[in-house]
């Protein structure tokens, strides 16, 4: 099976380069990795992001806000309501 190519301009030069199609997942509001552990055993590669650290998770974590304060203040009261 050929890998995927990605082909890059760069002003008069064309670089081709493989792209690597591994299966990649982002686990935000990640929690201890219950939902990791189903997604690891079926072959992604996860990540995940909590705002908390969680001693116990798993896999790779970021801590850190998945949803930034300032997309919740900028869209205010609408955001609030569409996610409760």
């Amino acid at each position: 099976m050929k890998m995927p190519m990605l082909i890059i301009w760069s002003g008069t030069k064309v670089k081709r380069k493989a792209i690597d199609m591994a299966k990649k997942l982002l686990d935000l509001f990640c929690g201890g990795g219950g939902a990791a552990k189903g997604y690891h055993d079926a072959g992604f590669e996860v990540v995940g992001v909590d705002n908390k650290p969680q001693p116990h998770y798993p896999y790779k974590m970021i801590v850190a806000d998945a949803i930034p304060p300032a997309y919740t203040n900028w869209y205010g009261t609408q955001f609030m309501e569409l996610i409760s």
